[in-house]
């Protein structure tokens, strides 16, 4: 045997078959890549949610940790639009991960 004969997974450090790109994964990581961006989707519609809720409530007056956000309106419509924007983009890959690879 060379030096050559195995490779790990960058992503849960399993060994497998050589492969000269350091940050390959194994069949079990790729296959679960698009449950992996699933996870990350939801989270962000979480997150959007929790800052839309922080947002109604500085608009009521509510104080808010001065190290957490800048309560002003530009503050929150620029974070949800941003959130938003993410959130479609991860949408569209994994929407063409699926069409592509027939999941």
């Amino acid at each position: 045997m060379g030096m050559y004969d195995e490779s790990w997974c960058g992503s849960c450090g399993k060994g497998m078959h050589y492969t000269p790109n350091e940050n390959a994964e194994c069949g079990e990581c790729v296959q679960s890549m698009p449950d992996k961006l699933i996870n990350l989707i939801e989270y962000m519609k979480i997150h959007k949610i929790s800052v839309e809720q922080d947002w109604e409530l500085a608009k009521d007056g509510a104080p808010l940790k001065d190290d957490e956000y800048d309560p002003s309106d530009d503050y929150f419509e620029g974070a949800i639009n941003t959130i938003s924007h993410i959130l479609s983009v991860a949408t569209d890959i994994l929407n063409e991960d699926i069409q592509g690879k027939g999941y």
